[in-house]
């Protein structure tokens, strides 16, 4: 069963992607915030986190810097979560982000876009 973990600031977006991931089979964890979301991942270890970019302490970017610095992070793929329509396309390719869910978003972009997540790069 793939781990995802959720790093979501607003609690209703986080529980309703949460059940609907666990009800499509995967196993799920979540966190309100930058800081404990990196602690989960480095205890527990995700297949896939997903992300959201704007919350309050450590944003989502934040977040994608401090696990490329850790070598028990870095490997773990991240799928971002966000309202803004306009991201600049080298941030994302310096992320390594695997994805981008654009908010609002329905049940099956979100698990369209965590399989394809969760598939190895080519």
């Amino acid at each position: 069963m793939k781990k995802i973990l959720v790093i979501e600031d607003e609690a209703n977006l986080r529980r309703v992607v949460q059940i609907n991931l666990i009800g499509s089979g995967y196993d799920v964890r979540t966190a309100e915030n930058g800081e404990m979301g990196l602690e989960t991942a480095r205890v527990w270890q995700p297949d896939l986190m997903l992300l959201d970019i704007k919350m309050p302490g450590l944003s989502g970017w934040d977040v994608l810097e401090r696990m490329k610095k850790s070598p028990s992070l870095s490997r773990i793929p991240a799928l971002l979560m966000t309202a803004f329509v306009l991201l600049d396309e080298e941030d994302l390719k310096k992320s390594g982000v695997r994805g981008v869910l654009f908010k609002p978003f329905n049940v099956s972009e979100l698990l369209k876009s965590v399989e394809e997540a969760l598939r190895p790069p080519v």
